[in-house]
């Protein structure tokens, strides 16, 4: 099986500012997906952390049902945005 590599993507050292963000070269459709996926790589790492609390079983359970979400989540943003294109053209 083949070894998964991380995928988080470490935060800035500073935040960037809105006022220093170019927008203009970036994608709306790529910033989601990004977010998406930091979201669902931070809700990996929670069910991942072993504290050895009762609790961490509820927290497990709660952070794989967040994942389904986020999954059904992104798909249906991806069909907003295919049938507006759609739609559209």
């Amino acid at each position: 099986m083949a070894e998964k590599k991380p995928s988080v993507v470490p935060f800035p050292s500073k935040p960037i500012e809105l006022n220093q963000m170019d927008l203009s070269t970036r994608s709306i459709e790529a910033d989601a997906d990004l977010r998406a996926s930091m979201l669902g790589d931070l809700l990996i790492q929670l069910a991942e952390r072993d504290s050895g609390h009762p609790e961490e079983l509820r927290l497990k359970v709660a952070c794989n049902i967040a994942q389904e979400l986020l999954g059904e989540m992104v798909t249906l943003y991806r069909r907003a945005l295919s049938d507006a294109r759609h739609n559209n053209s």
